[in-house]
């Protein structure tokens, strides 16, 4: 069980003071009454910035301003060691809420002893129909800890050793983070009743090579869990998750937890997915071909394997004979329960 009590806040900020100064705003004026310190990691921003954030007056703030911008990651841990409260939210300054959002998470928390960590939901999630998602307590599990806002147990995060320091600037240590939970026994979740807007790169404007950061970050990461550069192709019959086979919904759930993606086709949009990790849509050949082929060269985000569940009619045999050109991998499972 998680402590009772008011919750203590971790906000890295590197510039972006206007959407700094609305984050900070917003979750005082929705939360005020359920916060405990809010540590703010100034990673060496510009003048403005600084000024701005010396200038905030609320209770229990606290402003820290580093002689160099060592990352997300290291701002976090920096602030979860500088804070004392069980679980912890961390926030990155370009978040902005509208109503009580940290509720739902703390509430969530409290229910289930194995969940790690979960992100409210919100425009990050628009191109997801979160409804269509197995949940509990309207928790959707993720593979993946999205890392712009998130509730955390203080445990969980420091028996994984928080944030790797080797990822720096530039992404890929949420994923990193996410498979050492879940290789702890842990799950993720993302709260269908908790919504948080967010400004989608908005705290990461300014970062000299930003590109270069990320793609040394991505390899990395891959370099560490190669299974999670899987891309999957997924064809069945069936378009509900409790009809595929067993077997079938096991290698599923493997896959996930290594951090593989899933795209699921049906004769109609496949329902009751069990992760975010997996996406479901209706088949089209001619469509599915066409991105089997235009994916080919990419080299993160091509398809790795393609699994397929009997029967197989005409047209998963016709994307098979492509893909096994192309080179993925397949797969075959029995289409009985």
């Amino acid at each position: 069980m998680v402590a009772r009590g008011p919750i203590d806040v971790v906000i890295p900020v590197y510039n972006a003071p206007a959407v700094t100064r609305a984050c900070i705003e917003s979750l005082y004026a929705q939360v005020g009454s359920l916060l405990g310190e809010v540590y703010v990691h100034d990673n060496a921003s510009g003048d403005e910035t600084r000024e701005m954030l010396d200038s905030l007056q609320y209770p229990r703030l606290r402003v820290v301003h580093a002689a160099r911008n060592t990352g997300f990651g290291d701002a976090v841990n920096r602030g979860v060691r500088a804070t004392r409260s069980d679980p912890v939210l961390v926030l990155n300054s370009d978040v902005r809420a509208a109503d009580d959002f940290l509720s739902p998470l703390a509430h969530a928390l409290e229910r289930h002893a194995s969940l790690a960590a979960l992100t409210p939901a919100g425009n990050s999630f628009d191109s997801y129909d979160l409804d269509r998602y197995a949940a509990r307590d309207d928790c959707v599990a993720t593979h993946n800890l999205y890392a712009y806002a998130f509730l955390i147990r203080r445990k969980a995060f420091e028996t994984v050793g928080g944030f790797d320091p080797s990822f720096g600037l530039g992404y890929y240590e949420d994923s990193d983070l996410s498979r050492k939970l879940i290789a702890q026994g842990y799950w993720l979740a993302v709260h269908r009743s908790s919504i948080l807007h967010h400004e989608v790169h908005g705290s990461f404007e300014g970062v000299t090579g930003a590109r270069e950061l990320m793609a040394k970050n991505r390899s990395l990461y891959f370099a560490r869990y190669p299974r999670a550069r899987r891309r999957i192709l997924l064809l069945s019959i069936e378009e509900h998750a409790r009809r595929l086979p067993g077997n079938a919904l096991e290698a599923c759930d493997e896959a996930l937890a290594d951090g593989a993606e899933i795209h699921w086709l049906a004769r109609t949009a496949p329902t009751h997915l069990p992760a975010l990790g997996m996406r479901g849509e209706r088949l089209r050949i001619a469509r599915t071909i066409r991105t089997l082929v235009k994916r080919r060269r990419k080299p993160f985000g091509r398809y790795t394997d393609l699994w397929a569940v009997d029967p197989a009619p005409t047209g998963h045999r016709l994307i098979a004979h492509v893909a096994k050109r192309l080179g993925l991998a397949q797969r075959r499972f029995d289409g009985g329960h």
